[in-house]
Formats: structure tokens, C-alpha cells, sequence
């Protein structure tokens, strides 16, 4: 399961992206701007492991305002 996740942060935008990068199912987080501060892609086994990884991982250990999850669709 692939998604991408949103994020908006009250700051630390660096720190949160290195502790990302460290995350074996984020394969890659980006700093960006705009109404978001940080994009990341994730691959999941599936959506237990992926609402693991946005509520437990991401929302519980930074200063996190708001998440949007977008889980990519199957072709």
C-alpha cells in the first residue's frame, strides 16, 4: 500500500524529516512549501501498519497541527 503524507508542523521541519528518513516505510521525505511543510512516501503492508506509522510514529512524538493522508489508488 503506497500513500502520501501531509504534514504541517509548529517547527523543527528538519528534525522531523531526518527522524522520517529513518522510518524503513517512509522511502522518502521532502521540506516543502506551501499549505504543508513536509510531503512523505510511504509503502505499507497495509492500513493497520499505515495508521500505525500517522498516529503512533508521526502525530504522538512532534509538535504535528495537521496531517492529510493520501493512499494512492491500485491500477
Amino acid at each position: 500500500m503506497e500513500a502520501y503524507i501531509l504534514i504541517r508542523t509548529r517547527g523543527a521541519e528538519k528534525e522531523l524529516q531526518r527522524f522520517l528518513e529513518r522510518i524503513p516505510e517512509v522511502r522518502e521525505a521532502k521540506i516543502v512549501y506551501g499549505e504543508y511543510d513536509i510531503i512523505a512516501y510511504v509503502v505499507a503492508q497495509n492500513l493497520k501498519e499505515l495508521t500505525h506509522l500517522v498516529l503512533d510514529d508521526i502525530r504522538q512524538r512532534f509538535d504535528i497541527e495537521r496531517t492529510s493522508t493520501l493512499i494512492v489508488t491500485e491500477e
